[in-house]
């Protein structure tokens, strides 16, 4: 209960600062939010598999955005 209340106070004082992060271009941000999500994918369970799936949805979903699909 502690740690959350220390976290939790620590993650207010600094929401100002972190609130700056979306003010920062997509160029900037893209290549370490991707290294965060492929870490994490393969961190899950440590297959390949889940990075292919994660590289194949990502594609669909960027086709079907460009394509005006919902």
């Amino acid at each position: 209960v502690l740690a959350n209340i220390i976290a939790g106070s620590i993650c207010f004082m600094a929401s100002g600062q972190l609130a700056k992060v979306a003010t920062l271009r997509w160029t900037l941000t893209l290549p370490v939010i991707m290294s965060i999500i492929l870490v994490g994918a393969y961190q899950g369970s440590g297959s390949w598999g889940d990075l292919f799936a994660l590289l194949g949805f990502g594609v669909m979903g960027w086709v079907m955005k460009r394509m005006g699909w919902p």
